[in-house]
């Protein structure tokens, strides 16, 4: 048996890096950094190993050739990286999947403020939650960068009030949720 080459591997585990990093309420800079960071890094470094593979190959110089999926196999990771990080599935696939339980959890808040750092489906809520006037239940997910935090509120009846600096979005796949952006 053929073990898998190492670019493949590589390519693989990256791919679901960059899909759990992007499927949380928020992202920080360092995660943002390092995604495309690591797909400049490694995307130049592919184009340097084919200039001087093809470099190599002129001059009869090669003494292994390589196929074309050999060579597709690097940047066509790095560009399904890009796609995920600018789509919102994972972020989607993550929510739905999580919903009964998040839904579960703010049904049963019975405390004004919940302790933190629980696992509610997929995501960790990271500081307490707060439950608000109206059935308004909000929880931090993440860091969003900067100083800034993210996460989920639901609110079954309106709008969450805003707080602060605080910003909403609406969840257009789930009633009552919305994405909850908190700024100092």
């Amino acid at each position: 048996m053929k073990l898998p080459s190492l670019a493949l591997l590589g390519s693989i585990l990256w791919v679901l890096f960059v899909t759990v990093a992007h499927s949380d309420a928020g992202w920080n800079e360092g995660v943002f950094f390092l995604c495309y960071g690591v797909n400049v890094v490694w995307g130049s470094a592919w184009v340097i190993r084919l200039l001087v593979y093809a470099w190599k190959s002129r001059f009869g110089v090669v003494t292994k050739r390589r196929r074309l999926a050999y060579w597709a196999i690097e940047p066509l990771a790095l560009i399904l990286a890009v796609v995920i990080s600018h789509s919102k599935v994972p972020f989607y696939l993550r929510f739905m999947a999580s919903r009964p339980s998040l839904e579960h959890y703010v049904q049963s808040m019975k405390d004004p403020e919940r302790d933190s750092r629980i696992w509610v489906g997929l995501y960790l809520i990271r500081e307490r939650t707060e439950m608000l006037p109206d059935g308004v239940v909000r929880f931090i997910t993440c860091d969003s960068g900067f100083g800034d935090h993210a996460g989920f509120a639901f609110a079954p009846k309106s709008s969450p009030p805003v707080i602060g600096e605080d910003s909403y979005t609406k969840l257009p796949f789930a009633e009552g949720w919305y994405h909850w952006d908190r700024s100092w």
